[in-house]
């Protein structure tokens, strides 16, 4: 598996070739890291820790990276599970699943069956609302660190990869080998096969 380092290269590496400036915000201060820490009362991945070592997200207003998704810097992402975590702890969120039935699904095995777990860590965002995630609580058949969607209107929960390691060489390889192109259309980063 490449290293986040080098996964970095090749996305900084295609958004030089492309013309895209602008996009990717300095490193995070380590002591932005640890606020991120103390504030959710976790340890992150270690390969999060040097996503954010090296970008600390994206500039304002830039473009989504991510699909659809844009990345969160530090304060993002602490505000935004601040946010969730005091409509959880509200109770906005009690019974929310209920609310649909059996054809909307629910979280699959490997996710807990809830709408908003204080464990999630939210690390990008679309114009939607809806999160990707990194889930540092999973299900007993989940994986300890797995990146997940949490959906803002839908039971579901999809796990999109077992860690972040794994989740961001992926995103990189896609980026490298062509699957993923930037679609003018969207005002982001697309599948080939969607925009095509």
């Amino acid at each position: 598996m490449r290293s986040t380092s080098e996964c970095w290269h090749v996305i900084e590496s295609w958004l030089a070739a492309n013309g895209v400036d602008d996009v990717l915000a300095e490193p995070a201060p380590d002591a932005d890291i640890a606020a991120v820490e103390e504030t959710v009362d976790v340890t992150l991945p270690e390969s999060f820790c040097t996503f954010l070592q090296t970008h600390n997200g994206q500039t304002p207003d830039s473009r989504p990276l991510l699909r659809r998704f844009g990345l969160y810097s530090t304060s993002a992402i602490i505000s935004e599970w601040k946010r969730m975590t005091d409509l959880l702890r509200d109770g906005t969120f009690e019974g929310r699943l209920d609310d649909f039935d059996e054809r909307f699904g629910r979280p699959g095995p490997e996710v807990r069956d809830v709408w908003w777990n204080d464990q999630w860590i939210p690390f990008a965002r679309d114009a939607g609302g809806n999160l990707l995630c990194i889930d540092l609580d999973p299900s007993p058949a989940g994986s300890q660190g797995q990146i997940i969607v949490v959906w803002h209107d839908m039971p579901t929960r999809p796990v999109r990869a077992s860690s972040f390691a794994e989740w961001f060489q992926g995103y990189a390889t896609a980026i490298e080998e062509g699957e993923l192109v930037y679609s003018e259309r969207t005002h982001s980063m697309m599948s080939n096969s969607e925009e095509h």
